[in-house]
């Protein structure tokens, strides 16, 4: 599973996968039943120095998984993001993260920002941050 992340001309891959809503698991793969599975999943950057700098503007989201079985990734969602500038200068703040919510009545996302958690990492990003500096 991975994300597409498209701005204007410019296109990233977010292809380091996290899910769960306590512990996160790096994943790898996933059964999804029947019935449906739902958790929060987390898509990074992968760690070999790719950045990616987000700017005011809009955006379009894919994301995209490959079954079992199959070669090529299978685009399973789109949404369309805006950055707007009150938003973004928010979003400057270090350590502050940016979202998107739902809002069913426009039927469009709605950013905002939140400062960081004060909760320790995972050890499997730890591990990734630490390569990175490096």
């Amino acid at each position: 599973m991975f994300v597409r992340l498209h701005r204007g001309e410019t296109r990233q891959n977010f292809n380091v996968w996290a899910y769960g809503d306590k512990n996160l698991n790096r994943g790898s793969g996933l059964f999804v039943p029947e019935t449906g599975y739902a958790t929060n999943h987390h898509f990074l950057l992968p760690p070999d120095g790719t950045s990616f700098q987000f700017s005011v503007g809009q955006y379009v989201l894919e994301v995209f998984v490959t079954e079992i079985g199959e070669r090529d990734p299978r685009l399973l969602w789109t949404a369309k993001l805006e950055i707007t500038p009150e938003i973004f200068k928010d979003f400057q703040q270090p350590g502050h993260g940016l979202y998107f919510d739902w809002g069913p009545d426009a039927a469009r996302y709605f950013a905002h920002v939140r400062p960081p958690p004060q909760t320790e990492l995972p050890p499997f990003f730890r591990e990734m941050f630490a390569d990175a500096k490096q």
